[in-house]
């Protein structure tokens, strides 16, 4: 079975009640980096919205959550210096998830595939496609 790791604005769409980013991919195994699930927290708690925090914190009890750990904090400092070195650098957090998903050997479900796809080596999937 394919392990899919989703990215912050897959998991929003489906917090959402937008079931595109999964029905592509049925019949895989989702995940959430830990860098994921502090972006979907601190956007629910700046919202202040009951039904957000409820929606965001079923979705949150459901995915399975890889903590960031050395293997990770390794690959993402390859991604950045890497990065860095062609003057192509993303954003910080895009940056942590996609080395974290390097490291967890899994693909990364996103729709910011022009962002992403600057990380070599990384596989992207897209729900619009």
């Amino acid at each position: 079975m394919k392990r899919i790791m989703l990215d912050t604005d897959a998991c929003i769409d489906i917090i959402r009640g937008r079931s595109e980013p999964l029905e592509k991919y049925g019949d895989s195994s989702f995940c959430i980096s830990s860098i994921t699930r502090f972006e979907l927290l601190s956007g629910i708690r700046k919202r202040k919205s009951r039904k957000l925090a409820a929606r965001g914190n079923l979705f949150l009890g459901e995915i399975d959550c890889l903590v960031f750990d050395e293997g990770a904090s390794e690959a993402v400092a390859k991604v950045r210096v890497d990065l860095e070195a062609r003057g192509e650098k993303i954003g910080s957090y895009d940056t942590l998830i996609a080395g974290h998903c390097l490291a967890a050997r899994c693909e990364l479900l996103t729709g910011n595939l022009r962002e992403f796809s600057r990380i070599g080596g990384l596989k992207l999937l897209g729900w619009g496609d």
